[in-house]
């Protein structure tokens, strides 16, 4: 996958103001500036798309199992995928924001079952810690206060926060 340049004046957007030759030299002379998870994303990448061109790239990256999100029991969506050989981290993390943003997305690909039973793991979870709301405002508690905030980051498995110092802050949502 495409993840971004080291050029600070060249970024991914930047691909389709080049022709197809200014593009091939592009990557001619910065080969070491496109960061490619899988040889062959390389052949889709070109100056110009056409819709055929998008329903290719969107067909392999479907093939490739890049839009199969593996869910907890509850709905919910881990921040890392655990396999056998990761699950010692018992990493099992759930971030709301993340949560929110694959629900969507389930929603717009028409899987809205999934979305919904997400959305209902989520406001089970605030529901839990509803009180944390309404001490922030009713102005009992101290939003500066990180560990008294909502959290935006918990247990995703037993639906409990992590007792862990953390910002609980999402602001670049």
């Amino acid at each position: 996958m495409l993840v971004g340049s080291a050029h600070p004046t060249i970024s991914c957007h930047a691909f389709k103001y080049f022709s197809a030759i200014d593009f091939q030299l592009f990557i001619e002379i910065y080969p070491t500036m496109l960061i490619l998870h899988h040889p062959k994303l390389l052949d889709f990448m070109q100056a110009d798309y056409c819709v055929s061109d998008i329903q290719q790239l969107f067909e392999f990256l479907k093939n490739q199992g890049t839009f199969q999100f593996p869910s907890l029991d509850n709905g919910l969506f881990a921040a890392a995928l655990l396999k056998s050989d990761t699950e010692y981290t018992d990493y099992t993390s759930v971030w709301v924001r993340d949560n929110l943003y694959i629900a969507h997305a389930h929603y717009v690909m028409g899987e809205v079952e999934t979305a919904l039973k997400t959305v209902k793991a989520l406001i089970s979870y605030f529901n839990k810690y509803r009180w944390r709301f309404i001490k922030i405002i009713e102005g009992e508690a101290d939003p500066q206060n990180v560990m008294e905030r909502p959290h935006v980051r918990f247990d995703g498995k037993k639906m409990r926060e992590i007792n862990q110092k953390w910002a609980h802050a999402q602001n670049d949502s």
